[in-house]
């Protein structure tokens, strides 16, 4: 793979390879009847970001947990899942985010 190289106003923002930038982006798109849907999925242990859209929550996992254990893990807390969609993040979402968190340095 050709290597990734992105500067901001002179600063490295990241280097490595295009699996580097997606590795650990998988998304997981949740909907539940259930009010603490939100509260309970806070709560686990692969989630790396929660953002709440429209009538779901947004889960970012961290490397190594999958959309099963989510699962799984909601239906032990009482939370049945009435919509649940895996996908990965695309690498311009991801280029996205890294511009926006070197901001924030």
């Amino acid at each position: 793979m050709y290597p990734f190289l992105h500067t901001e106003k002179g600063n490295l923002i990241h280097v490595g390879g295009v699996e580097d930038v997606t590795k650990g982006a998988e998304l997981v798109e949740v909907r539940s009847e259930s009010a603490d849907l939100k509260q309970v999925m806070a709560k686990f242990e692969g989630l790396a970001k929660l953002v709440e859209e429209e009538n779901q929550v947004v889960v970012t996992l961290k490397d190594g947990a999958s959309a099963g254990q989510l699962n799984k893990f909601l239906f032990e807390n009482g939370i049945v899942a009435t919509h649940l969609v895996t996908q990965r993040k695309s690498l311009e979402k991801q280029f996205l985010e890294l511009l926006a968190e070197s901001d924030h340095a």
